[in-house]
């Protein structure tokens, strides 16, 4: 239900589109809109890093033999790569860190906040060029030194949470803090009373984002050079001090040309695997070398030393930035980094079309869906945003929203998210690590945030609403991969389940009900007509609300349990019966086994639905679990934890369900193999039956006797039993398909 303005140019030629879905061609019926987070490695990308380390021997750098030399040698290659896709390779050095976050730590620990070296900058990178005997410690000197004030650390208060916790560092070594405005920014820089700024000064720390990972608004990166001039000083009066400035590149480096020639902020952090997906675990620090002289080096590890004593308190630092790498860096890993600026460029050809291309899906999604209304008009989203996405030098490739019902009340992001996810399609949900712009978009004030903490929300969980207000909202990211028809599948998606569409129901009489038979019941209700539809495209999530209208004075004299199902198998068929043991987890064997890929994740219906085919049956009598599939012999596994471990290839492991650690027992290759040509999905590797037998846990207490695991618990997420009315069961058979219903069995 886009309106007509709505409309999408597709920058990318065709022949590049077709690279692109062959490259990716892992995504068919999958949909990716989470590239903020983590974009997409191409497949040739990962080919071409296989075949380099199977022809190549890679030494540690730190060794003097010719396969380290060659690992050496090309790291140094790297490290020029990087510094040239950012335009500016003689100015800049790399520091390779784990990602943008420990840059950011590395800076902070490191910063000299008293200007302590500032009258002895001896090297324009920082260099340690005094003698060996000049590294003994000089007691006046250092008391000199801890009688000078620190600087200060100011921060943009709509940063990562990175960032904000520098804060805590920064203050530990006497600095202050502050967290700035936007308004409060733009009032600083463009004052012209600020106190100049003088060369025995202490030294100050700004750092902020070039692009806001929340809704996608780029800053202006002319606010790196401002903030040296000493803009930042009227924040301060009567305490001038020399600024530098930490450009957080990681989110606008992922699809933006971020030219370091033309802007030239003192510290850059950024995070490989959201330029090209792979490797992850990996980024990097981007120094000017003229500002190096401000990290003062404190730890030191092994290879970034020229000279260490272990008996006398000296050493001599490594020259160059290049001494903060402390350790075997992982040379592997960085070796990987030039398939994928390679693969990059021979898809796209440059970060200006990666910038348009996403921009452009960035615009459409937001048009079309800021033009979706509900049939009374209302808007059915909530939109975070600064621009009206009219520019792409001040609008990233991010969308940011919140659903809206009909009359104006908020979906919880959760039931978005889970939705996405049957639809298979990726998205994320929360605050994204940024309170401070979640905070601002949503209208929640520092009140809201603590009463909402103490209701129980924290970061990272999924109560979506509290009192009806949001606690974060839905954030979809394009890629340079990316495709009109990803963000068509997700506008789709919304305007099928969250449109209004009303159901309205008559009061029940005011009378008792007997449930004798759920037959009787069901007559009843149909007798008494106890609702009726006015559109027959009623949304599902509106059916949460059935159970509100039924009245206070239902009374029920009588329930009967007309029906026992077991899932033996989490997530696959059920097995009915007439009755049936219960053990100490629930009904015996119900959820005692589950399915997991080849790295040992489950596997429910919303990554294979398939598995719904699978019949598992239990025989007590032979102590067997029997497993059903059409097209495939049926296979017999032992009942019993015991006699489970007895089979060749089982063996015992440790798995997750829904976050807790549970043990399990493998169920051998034989069962593995059954699996995988009945379920035949590629993508999710050979599948393996895992099983647990809480009523006979004696071998798994015995293998696991030292573990700090505790108490055993079963495959289920949440409840051991589950009830349904058989109302609802019926309402859910009116809306299926009249053959599928036809095929369900509905007698008592």
């Amino acid at each position: 239900m886009a309106s007509a303005s709505s409309s999408y140019v597709e920058n990318y030629p065709d022949k590049v589109l077709r690279c692109l879905s062959k490259e990716f061609g892992r995504l068919k019926g999958v949909v990716y809109l989470d590239h903020t987070a983590a974009t997409l490695y191409a497949e040739t990308q990962i080919k071409w890093v296989h075949d380099d380390l199977l022809r190549n021997i890679y030494g540690n750098p730190h060794s003097l033999s010719s396969s380290s030399k060659l690992a050496h040698d090309a790291i140094e290659l790297v490290r020029y790569r990087i510094l040239n896709h950012f335009h500016n390779p003689d100015e800049y050095s790399v520091v390779f860190t784990s990602g943008a976050t420990a840059a950011l730590k590395l800076v902070v620990e490191s910063f000299d906040w008293k200007g302590s070296n500032n009258m002895t900058n001896l090297g324009g990178e920082g260099t340690a060029k005094a003698a060996p005997e000049d590294k003994i410690t000089n007691p006046e000197s250092e008391v000199l030194k801890e009688s000078k004030s620190a600087g200060n650390f100011v921060y943009f208060n709509e940063s990562h949470t990175s960032v904000i916790g520098m804060r805590e560092v920064a203050e530990f070594n006497g600095a202050s803090s502050k967290s700035i405005s936007n308004s409060e920014l733009q009032k600083c820089f463009s004052s012209t009373s600020c106190d100049p700024v003088t060369s025995v000064s202490s030294n100050s720390l700004f750092v902020y984002p070039a692009q806001c990972n929340f809704s996608g608004v780029k800053y202006p990166l002319e606010w790196t050079e401002l903030t040296k001039t000493g803009a930042l000083n009227c924040l301060f009066p009567g305490k001038p001090t020399n600024w530098f400035c930490f450009l957080d590149a990681a989110t606008y480096v992922s699809t933006n040309d971020l030219n370091l020639s033309e802007v030239k902020p003192d510290f850059v952090c950024i995070s490989f695997y959201k330029i090209f997906g792979y490797p992850t675990g990996l980024g990097a620090l981007l120094v000017k070398k003229s500002s190096g002289h401000v990290l003062r080096k404190r730890y030191f590890g092994g290879g970034s030393v020229l000279l260490t004593m272990s008996s006398k308190k000296f050493h001599v630092d490594k020259p160059g930035l290049e001494r903060f790498e402390d350790g075997t860096i992982p040379f592997l890993s960085i070796l990987s980094l030039h398939y994928g600026f390679e693969m990059l460029t021979k898809l796209v050809g440059s970060m200006s079309n990666v910038t348009i291309h996403t921009f452009n899906l960035a615009k459409y999604f937001y048009e079309s869906l800021i033009s979706m209304r509900h049939s009374n008009g209302k808007p059915v989203a909530k939109i975070y945003c600064d621009t009206k996405y009219d520019n792409m030098l001040t609008q990233g490739n991010i969308v940011n929203f919140n659903i809206l019902r009909a009359n104006g009340n908020y979906v919880g992001y959760g039931v978005v998210l889970q939705m996405a996810n049957l639809n298979k399609i990726h998205l994320r949900t929360g605050c994204f690590c940024n309170s401070g712009a979640c905070q601002r978009h949503l209208g929640l004030c520092d009140e809201d945030i603590l009463k909402n903490f103490e209701a129980g929300h924290i970061c990272g969980d999924t109560m979506d609403l509290i009192n009806g207000k949001p606690t974060g909202s839905v954030r979809i990211s394009f890629g340079y991969m990316s495709t009109k028809e990803d963000a068509d599948a997700l506008l789709n998606m919304i305007k099928e389940h969250f449109l209004e569409n009303r159901v309205e129901f008559k009061h029940f009489k005011e009378e008792e009900v007997s449930l004798d038979s759920t037959k009787g019941y069901k007559n009843k209700l149909r007798e008494e007509n106890s609702w009726t539809e006015s559109n027959t495209n009623c949304t599902k999530h509106e059916l949460s609300n059935l159970e509100k209208k039924i009245p206070e004075n239902l009374t029920i004299n009588k329930v009967s349990l007309s029906h026992i199902f077991l899932y033996p198998v989490k997530s696959c068929g059920a097995f009915q019966v007439e009755r049936w043991p219960v053990g100490v987890n629930g009904l015996l064997y119900d959820r005692q086994w589950m399915i997991v890929t080849s790295n040992g994740v489950c596997v429910t219906q919303k990554i294979a639905p398939s598995i719904c085919m699978i019949q598992p049956k239990i025989d007590l009598e032979g102590e067997l679990l029997l497993l059903n599939y059409p097209g495939m012999q049926q296979i017999a596994l032992p009942l019993h934890i015991d006699n489970i471990a007895s089979i060749p290839d089982s063996s015992l492991c440790i798995s997750k369900v829904c976050g807790k650690k549970v043990q399990v027992v493998d169920c051998g290759d034989n069962v593995a193999e059954w699996l995988t040509s009945a379920i035949q999905i590629p993508s999710l590797g050979k599948l393996r039956l895992q099983a647990q037998n809480c009523d006979s846990a004696e071998f798994a207490t015995r293998k696991l006797k030292n573990s700090n695991l505790g108490q055993t618990r079963s495959l289920s997420n949440q409840a051991q039993f589950l009830l349904i009315n058989y109302a609802s069961v019926q309402w859910l058979m009116g809306k299926i398909d009249q053959g599928i219903e036809d095929s369900l069995c509905t007698e008592n």
